[in-house]
C-alpha cells in the first residue's frame, strides 16, 4: 500500500514538474519577444513546503489510525463489530480530551478481547482426550469467526487503502495547484515567462526555487 502510493506520487509530481513549463508559457508572457527563462527544483519546493510537510504529517496520523484499527481486528478476532466500532472512536480520540470514563471503557473492552483470545488459545492447547464435546463445538465456532474476522479485517483493509490513495490524491492535486500558483505569482513579478523544472534542465536562467517555496510558506 505504502509503496504503490509513494509511486504515485512521484509520477504526479513528475508529470506537474514537467507541465510547468507549459503551464507558465501559456499564461500570457509566453508570447513576449525576447521571453526569460528559470529553473525550479520541484524536489526541494516540496520538500521545504510547510503545507506538504503539514499534508504528510496529517496523511501519516491517517495512516497509523488506519493501521491500528486493522491490526487491533486481527489481534483481538473475537471482539463485536459493534465494539470493534466504539474502540475506533474511543483510541483516535484525542487523549488530552479523553474522559476517565472513556479510558476506562479502553480498557474493559482491551481486557475482554485479550482474555477471549486466550480462551481460545487455552482450548486449542488441551489435549484431543481432555476436550468435552462442548469444548469442541466451542473450538469450531470460535475458529469460524476467527476465520470471519480474518476476512472482515483483510476487507477494511482494501477500503481504508482506497481511502489513502484518495487522500493523498487531494493532498498531490490541493499542493500542485500552490506550486503553480506561487510559482506564476514569483515569474510574473521577476519578468520570467517560462519555468523549467530542474529535472527536465539542468540550467535555463535563474533559480526561482527559493522564492517559490517562501511565497508558498506565507
Amino acid at each position: 500500500m505504502d509503496r504503490s502510493i509513494v509511486w504515485w506520487r512521484a509520477l504526479v509530481l513528475t508529470a506537474v514538474a514537467t507541465c510547468l513549463v507549459l503551464a507558465l508559457s501559456a499564461s500570457g508572457q509566453g508570447g513576449k519577444a525576447g521571453a526569460t527563462f528559470a529553473t525550479l527544483d520541484i524536489r526541494k519546493v516540496t520538500s521545504d513546503s510547510k503545507t506538504w510537510q503539514a499534508a504528510q504529517t496529517d496523511f501519516a496520523a491517517k495512516r497509523g489510525r488506519y493501521d491500528a484499527r486493522i491490526t487491533r481486528r486481527r489481534s483481538m478476532p473475537f471482539m463485536a463489530d459493534v465494539e470493534q466500532e466504539e474502540m475506533d472512536k474511543l483510541t483516535e480520540k484525542d487523549p488530552a480530551q479523553a474522559t476517565a470514563a472513556e479510558k476506562a471503557r479502553i480498557e474493559e473492552l482491551t481486557k475482554k478481547g485479550q482474555a477471549q483470545v486466550q480462551d481460545f488459545q487455552t482450548r486449542q492447547m488441551k489435549p484431543e482426550k481432555d476436550l468435552s464435546d462442548a469444548d469442541k463445538t466451542k473450538l469450531q465456532q470460535d475458529a469460524a469467526a476467527a476465520s470471519q474476522a480474518e476476512q472482515k479485517a483483510a476487507a477494511l483493509g482494501d477500503k481504508l487503502a482506497n481511502e489513502l490513495r484518495e487522500a493523498d490524491s487531494q493532498a498531490t492535486s490541493d499542493f500542485t495547484k500552490k506550486i503553480r500558483t506561487a510559482t506564476q505569482k514569483v515569474a510574473e513579478a521577476k519578468g520570467i515567462s517560462i519555468v523549467f523544472d530542474m529535472q527536465v534542465t539542468w540550467y535555463a536562467g535563474t533559480d526561482i526555487t527559493t522564492a517559490v517555496v517562501n511565497e508558498l510558506n506565507k
